[in-house]
């Protein structure tokens, strides 16, 4: 039987092969597929022709230490936010599937071994695309980190789906208290226990003075005591694709098989029935039929606002958009965070000046800030881009299409600018803290730059979801539609030319407002011999909604003319 599987597993990729090389016929995916290999023949090959020998390899072996301790700590992190936060069952059968291998003699222990088979392909191929990336030896060993990062991405694999098999079966046994939360507190017990110890040496380890030192230091206090027998499986994952010498690999391999072999007998022994769930998966993503599936009633979530029965159409579009991401979207939970982040932020700065936590939280908040205004928007896809496959219906709805765009951008700019404001808020708190000369000026006037950062960061943002919402209605069979995004060389591509387009867009709308603010700030520096930057964000801002409603109303007739029929499925 496993032969039998396998050879569908074959037939199934080399069926993929052939789909995705008969629909180069169609623009989107042939100029997709140039601009994406022409992106990985440069990044992975053309700048820096060859593969590194020794300055490269060198550099590389004496951060191994640092990498492989990092790594694991990582991989220990994750293992207990798997626990903590939700996500998607590994486990997604196709409908085809449901249809042919369920009533097939198959026993329960063969379709994991199916699912687990065909994903080794996807996991292998990133890991030959991770490694020409990161470029860590020369091409003749770079076999090494090949495999060994492929048994890391397939014991996480395993982990996932042992993850998801013991809180179902949980579920469907009706089982709950302590064996439903031992396995969280377990691993949360781990991460508490790994962190406790980093912290009571950590006025030694911020005294170190330089990365090396640090990493060494903290190597040490890791390496003995329960931290050492906690930290031992993650570390002989993370140390067999950073093994120097093929000795080196071949001694690490033992200790990182037995780890893929612990989780793998885990995934075969939990005994929990995955048939109804996966078939459920698969009805609810094939969607050609929404209403022949019933959902099940799990009880009144949270709304974002109430919403009157009268009122502004945009509102009642934006509480069904805030509503698509969860119940945590509400301006109650942004109340509540807000404060919170604010007190935590000051109570760090002040308790924690002398060891460089405050310092080191500071600089994560400013780089999350530029994370989330600059790529936020391209990851909240809960407006057009999202609702573009049910185009049809919402030209219905007795709205124009200037509405129907309003109401679609504002939940996610309501959304990323909420997440961007938290993290100004902590970098202003923690801002105190920073050393660093350049940032001197900005550190004692942070008041007002966190208040311009506060006012220029829903201009940026809500002129990113213009311009992605405006390329989804004018180029509606280029984009992907559905909460899912397609994958593959095509598709990279696409997302590069979307990118480029939203830059260029970005720059020239962002021209004429940098003017106007920058004759105002100018202006008043001359009268006053004030720099100021609040008002000048200010006026950024409000040019930018302009422009932005402007646009809005000019995209609306487009998307009125729109034929439903020139939208894409999803995929």
């Amino acid at each position: 039987m496993f032969s039998t599987l396998a050879s569908l597993t074959f037939w199934q990729f080399k069926n993929r092969i052939r789909v995705r090389l008969a629909r180069l016929k169609q623009p989107r995916y042939l100029f997709g597929s140039i601009a994406g290999i022409a992106y990985i023949a440069y990044f992975a090959v053309l700048r820096n022709p060859g593969f590194s020998g020794g300055g490269r390899a060198a550099g590389f072996a004496r951060g191994a230490g640092p990498m492989e301790l990092g790594g694991a700590l990582a991989l220990l992190l994750l293992a207990a936010l798997v626990w903590v936060l939700p996500a998607a069952s590994p486990l997604r059968f196709s409908p085809s599937e449901i249809q042919f291998l369920f009533p097939a003699p198959i026993t329960r222990r063969q379709l994991l071994q199916y699912r687990l088979l065909r994903a080794q392909l996807g996991l292998l191929f990133g890991s030959v695309m991770a490694t020409a990336f990161i470029r860590p030896t020369s091409f003749t060993n770079s076999w090494k980190f090949v495999t060994g990062v492929w048994v890391i991405l397939m014991t996480c694999r395993i982990y996932f789906t042992g993850v998801s098999l013991y809180r179902e079966g949980l579920r469907q046994r009706g089982i709950a208290g302590m064996w439903k939360w031992a396995p969280v507190t377990i691993v949360c017990g781990a991460v508490a226990l790994a962190a406790a110890t980093i912290y009571g040496n950590w006025s030694w380890l911020s005294a170190a003075g330089a990365p090396r030192p640090f990493f060494d230091g903290l190597d040490r206090i890791l390496s003995s005591g329960s931290a050492a027998w906690i930290l031992w499986p993650f570390r002989s994952l993370t140390r067999l694709p950073l093994a120097a010498t093929t000795m080196a690999y071949l001694t690490a391999l033992p200790g990182a098989l037995v780890v893929l072999i612990v989780n793998y007998l885990w995934v075969l022994r939990a005994d929990t029935a995955f048939e109804e769930t996966a078939a459920l998966i698969a009805e609810k993503r094939a969607g050609d039929s929404p209403a022949r599936v019933q959902p099940r009633v799990r009880g009144a979530a949270a709304m974002p606002f109430a919403l009157a029965p009268t009122g502004r159409l945009e509102a009642a579009i934006v509480w069904k958009n805030l509503i698509m991401v969860g119940r945590y979207a509400s301006l109650r939970t942004l109340a509540r965070l807000a404060p919170t982040v604010i007190i935590l932020g000051l109570m760090a700065s002040f308790a924690s000046r002398q060891n460089g936590t405050a310092t080191v939280a500071a600089m994560i908040c400013l780089v999350l800030v530029a994370i989330t205004v600059v790529i936020g928007p391209m990851i909240a896809r809960n407006d057009l881009r999202r609702d573009l496959g049910n185009l049809a219906m919402l030209k219905a709805w007795p709205l124009s299409g200037a509405t129907l765009l309003r109401g679609e951008i504002l939940a996610p700019a309501v959304m990323v600018t909420s997440i961007a404001w938290l993290f100004i808020l902590g970098a202003a708190s923690l801002a105190g803290n920073l050393r660093a000369a350049f940032l001197q000026s900005l550190i004692q006037d942070r008041l007002s730059y966190m208040l311009a950062a506060l006012l220029l960061a829903p201009g940026i943002i809500l002129a990113e979801l213009t311009v992605l919402n405006g390329l989804a209605t004018l180029f509606s069979a280029w984009i992907s539609t559905g909460a899912t995004r397609s994958r593959g060389v095509d598709a990279l591509g696409q997302r590069l030319f979307t990118t480029a387009g939203l830059l260029l867009t970005l720059v020239i709308a962002l021209v004429p407002a940098a003017a106007v603010a920058g004759v105002v700030a100018g202006g008043i520096y001359l009268l006053s011999g004030i720099l100021v930057v609040v008002i000048p964000a200010a006026i950024v801002t409000a040019v930018l909604i302009v422009e932005c409603l402007v646009v809005m109303e000019m995209l609306g007739r487009v998307l009125d003319r729109t034929d439903v029929s020139a939208v894409s499925p999803s995929e």
